[in-house]
């Protein structure tokens, strides 16, 4: 089955993520698609087009959200032993609030200039009423 979801290059590698985890080795199938994911979002967040690269500066989110689809695909933040209780989240390969704070240092504040005279080059405003 192939499923891609980002066909731009994300700038990591399944041995980036086993890496950036700690492991030894790493089921690298499915490390790719994690990748792919977190790529993805990457992209629409920074309103990338999907088969372009993802610029530099994104590969610790990418690692970031990639890592967390693959060490904890149940999305689980509670755990107890004795009741039997656990807890889970939305799942998924998400960005947190830090990596698209850190995102957004990348894309830029958006602010933009509007020339409001255009075609007036450097026109001089003074009182005529004196």
């Amino acid at each position: 089955m192939t499923f891609v979801v980002f066909a731009g290059n994300p700038g990591v590698t399944a041995a980036d993520l086993a890496l950036f985890l700690g492991l030894d080795g790493i089921d690298t199938p499915r490390a790719d698609l994690l990748i792919q994911v977190a790529a993805a979002r990457v992209a629409r967040y920074l309103r990338l087009d999907p088969t372009a690269d993802l610029p530099d500066g994104t590969a610790g989110p990418v690692l970031s959200a990639a890592g967390r689809g693959y060490t904890n695909p149940t999305s689980v933040t509670a755990q107890m032993a004795g009741p039997f209780q656990m807890s889970g989240g939305t799942g998924g390969v998400y960005l947190t609030a830090d990596e698209r704070r850190d995102l957004r240092q990348l894309r830029g504040s958006g602010a933009f200039s509007v020339d409001l005279l255009p075609g007036y080059p450097d026109a001089q405003f003074t009182d005529d009423a004196s």
